[in-house]
């Protein structure tokens, strides 16, 4: 993974030594030109489902340039799904 940026801590009555408590809330990964994308965003969203999951949100994959993605916990996304928010394509 090229960047993980920590979610912002447990919710309440949540034990500060659980496994989900060092989760990211998202993860930033590239993938070379060629590359097979799917076995880094499936290991991806592994890492964010727990964050997900501890405040009731979805995921968002957002493609930010060719084969540059961030994959995250989104309030926007209900719980239990994935959005693909793909890239725009400049005219």
């Amino acid at each position: 993974m090229h960047n993980q940026i920590p979610d912002s801590g447990p919710l309440p009555n949540k034990p500060a030594d659980s496994e989900d408590q060092r989760s990211p809330g998202m993860v930033e990964f590239i993938v070379a030109e060629g590359g097979d994308m799917g076995p880094t965003l499936e290991a991806a969203i592994v890492q964010v489902t727990p964050a997900a999951s501890r405040n009731d949100m979805g995921i968002m994959v957002t493609e930010i340039q060719e084969g540059h993605f961030v994959v995250r916990a989104h309030p926007e996304v209900p719980y239990g799904l994935i959005r693909r928010n793909p890239r725009h394509q400049s005219e």
